[in-house]
This record gives C-alpha cells, structure tokens and sequence, in this order.
C-alpha cells in the first residue's frame, strides 16, 4: 500500500512539474504579446494546478502519519526505508510547489500590471493611488475598461 502510494505520488509530482513548466513557458510568449484573455486562462491553469498540489500535500500529509504508525511497529530498516522514501517524495514535491509558486506569482504580477496598463490608457491622469485602487477591485482585465470608463472621473472620455 505505501509503496503504491509513493509511486503514485512520485507520478502526481512529476506531471504537475510537466503542468507548471508548460504553464512558465507559456509565460514567455504572454511577455512579448500582451493577451488578457490568455492571462486570465493562465491564471485559471495556475490556481487548478495550486489545487492539485493541495491534494499531494493532503496524500503526503496522510502518509507521515502512516509512517508514524509503522515507526511504532515495524524493524528499524522498513521504517528507515519507508522515512526515507517519504523524505525524498517531500522534498520532490517542495521543489516543484517552489517553481510553481513562483510561476504563480509572475502571473499575478502580470496580471495587475496589464490592469494597470489598460486604466493608464483610458485614463492617463489617474493618481497612483486610483490606479491601485481600481486594479485590486477589477476582477477580469476584459472589464478594466467599463469599470475605469463608468467611474464618475472619467465620464469625459465617455462624451468624448
């Protein structure tokens, strides 16, 4: 059972490795053209994969305390082997979770900083602080432009 586990969760660590190097790569083209909707899709990609990283923590989560367990009744060298299998797939799955959350944290700032690019063109006389203000309650880059041109300090660009 603990073997079938951590060969399980050797092959959810390397596919959601897969997941998060297609997704940075992707990443690159997103940089040279700038494309909200793809942003969005990528963003949406990027918290699926944070959900499927959840679901690995919860399995290796699961699996210390069965390590426990086994630490109670098994010899010293079956507990040595399953520790140090558990170890391994742990430090596997740090490793792919620190790429990912970095991959994560580029998209964000890519996405807040196309948010901010589009309220700098319908308005180029906002103030810092309403830039951020109207960034952070945006929730879709596709609705930056009806939000920045509804508020009341751009209806002049409405009439124009």
């Amino acid at each position: 059972m603990f073997l079938d586990d951590i060969k399980d969760l050797k092959a959810r660590i390397s596919q959601l490795e897969e997941e998060t190097m297609r997704l940075r790569a992707s990443d690159q083209h997103r940089m040279a053209n700038i494309d909200a909707s793809a942003l969005a899709v990528s963003m949406d990609e990027a918290q699926r994969l944070l959900d499927t990283a959840g679901g690995i923590r919860a399995t290796l989560v699961r699996l210390y305390s069965e390590k426990l367990h086994w630490r109670q009744q098994a010899g010293s060298t079956e507990e040595r082997l399953f520790s140090n299998m558990h170890t391994a797939t742990s430090k596997r799955f740090l490793q792919v979770m620190e790429t990912l959350h970095a991959t994560f944290s580029h998209l964000k700032a890519m996405h807040k900083n196309n948010i901010e690019r589009q309220l700098r063109l319908v308005n180029p006389s906002f103030s810092p602080e309403q830039v951020s203000q109207l960034s952070s309650s945006a929730g879709q880059a596709d609705n930056v432009f009806a939000a920045a041109l509804t508020d009341g300090n751009s209806t002049q660009y409405v009439a124009s």
